[in-house]
């Protein structure tokens, strides 16, 4: 009562039993959720409730476990924040695709902000426009090259350069068209 504010009803006593008896949840399973659910602006019975049941459903059932989803929730939420300054999306929300994305870089490939920032990076440098999606294909390969740490990153991008160097000092400087012309005539007779 005292984390929602408010004194319950008889009706509001159910849910909180409810939860207790058909779900087998500890109080203070019960009591954290509902304080994140407050501390978050979500201060109904009915929404708490819900979000019980969907938690229960992922698996989520002991303090422990809740704990951790909490944790993994605010880096997210952290993280996000930290992103959509980088990209410059502070004054719109994110669309579903790059809130996806996020989400996989933080959760799924577990890269921190250093990397996701040297990623930003190498997205301008390389093309010029602030692309998440193409930003996304530079941590995907990163991931697939076993890159997990901003030294291997920055390893493996110096390597890149120096070989893309290396490359362009090789080439001949454009076509010469009389060693061309002569490679005809050659052909020719």
């Amino acid at each position: 009562q005292q984390l929602l504010g408010k004194i319950f009803t008889t009706a509001d006593v159910e849910v909180i039993v409810g939860l207790c008896d058909h779900l087998n949840l500890s109080s203070d399973y019960i009591g954290c959720l509902v304080k994140y659910c407050a501390d978050n602006g979500k201060k109904s019975l009915r929404y708490i409730e819900k979000t019980a049941i969907s938690l229960f459903d992922d698996g989520i059932c002991t303090g422990e476990a809740l704990n951790d989803y909490l944790k993994r929730k605010e880096k997210l939420a952290d993280a996000t924040a930290q992103i959509k300054k980088l990209i410059g999306a502070t004054n719109r929300e994110l669309t579903t695709k790059e809130k996806n994305f996020i989400s996989c870089w933080i959760e799924d490939w577990k890269y921190d902000i250093d990397i996701i920032t040297k990623a930003w990076e190498v997205t301008i440098e390389r093309i010029n426009e602030p692309k998440v999606s193409y930003m996304n294909k530079v941590l995907e390969n990163w991931k697939n090259d076993g890159l997990h740490t901003l030294a291997d990153v920055e390893a493996s991008c110096a390597a890149y350069k120096k070989k893309k160097e290396a490359m362009n000092a090789g080439q001949s400087p454009g076509f010469q068209t009389d060693e061309i012309m002569e490679a005809i005539i050659k052909r020719s007779y």
